[in-house]
């Protein structure tokens, strides 16, 4: 409910230089968001490799059943303000090891987006489906698969690699009633294409 690398080619030294600079400064925001979190009651976030690496549950995504409610902010590398929108998410146990999700997003313009979403463990692999839906209710656009680092209850990791020397990654961490992401970015070859975001929700009864 989606990291990698950076811009490889137009010579050698020069493209090279890009991505170590735009990885840096997308790696830095993300700590800072996350540190900023951390003095939340969040867990704060935990590496993950393959030495440490926790066995996934029967039911990984069981934290986040519910209604969901709260705001999301895009933020560019200068740290100024993109976009905000408030969110209202529903996520429904699908079976076994599986959730659905509905995503209703609202611009501060009034612009309404519906996201559907579907969250699975194949081959003991966590796997998130994003489809976005149209206003005549069908599919828009390809859809978007993150893979995901179980952390452990109610954290999981999700990253993507959205094309050559492009990525996505982001926490998402449910503590009680209240649910938080925070990640980065890197969506063009430009390094201010880059965007750290945060969404903090709480949980809505019933």
């Amino acid at each position: 409910m989606s990291a990698k690398n950076r811009l490889l080619t137009v010579g050698l030294i020069l493209p090279s230089t890009l991505f170590a600079c735009a990885l840096l400064v997308g790696l830095i925001g993300f700590f800072v968001v996350a540190a900023g979190f951390g003095q939340s009651t969040a867990p704060a976030p935990a590496p993950v490799s393959k030495s440490t690496k926790v066995a996934i549950p029967a039911d990984p995504f069981a934290p986040w059943n519910g209604h969901w409610s709260g705001e999301f902010v895009s933020y560019d590398i200068d740290g100024k303000v993109r976009y905000r929108l408030r969110v209202d998410q529903r996520y429904t146990p699908a079976g076994r090891g599986q959730q659905s999700a509905v995503f209703t997003n609202t611009s501060e313009g009034g612009r309404v987006e519906t996201v559907h979403a579907v969250n699975l463990v194949r081959d003991g692999e966590l796997l998130c489906r994003v489809t976005k839906i149209g206003p005549d209710g069908k599919p828009v656009g390809a859809v978007i698969e993150h893979k995901g680092e179980y952390v452990g209850p109610g954290h999981i990791i999700w990253h993507r690699r959205i094309g050559e020397g492009r990525f996505e990654i982001f926490n998402e961490i449910v503590d009680g009633d209240t649910y938080w992401i925070h990640g980065t970015g890197l969506y063009g070859k430009d390094p201010h294409s880059t965007e750290i975001f945060e969404g903090r929700y709480r949980r809505i009864p019933g």
